[in-house]
């Protein structure tokens, strides 16, 4: 299996565990790791044997609207979203 990754996806959100800490939005860096094959992909050069990039920062700004408390919450929110998307 291969790995892409996608660094530092930056999204604005509300998070924290004090009331306090969610006051404000913060920026937090997102980083993701897919184990997926990329040989159809990078052999026929047709993006519908990849992993559509611009899905993937969508998922990821959409879970960033909703205000949590921890990161953890915020992951596996995350991870839920990409997993019912792309149907590993």
């Amino acid at each position: 299996m291969d790995s892409l990754l996608l660094r530092n996806i930056r999204v604005n959100t509300r998070i924290g565990v004090p009331d306090e800490e969610r006051k404000a939005l913060q920026d937090l860096l997102v980083s993701i790791e897919f184990l997926h094959p990329i040989v159809a992909a990078a052999k026929t050069d047709n993006p519908a044997f990849g992993i559509d990039y611009a899905v993937v920062v969508q998922l990821i700004e959409k879970a960033a609207m909703t205000e949590r408390k921890t990161l953890e919450r915020f992951a596996e929110d995350v991870t839920d979203a990409l997993l019912r998307q792309f149907k590993p």
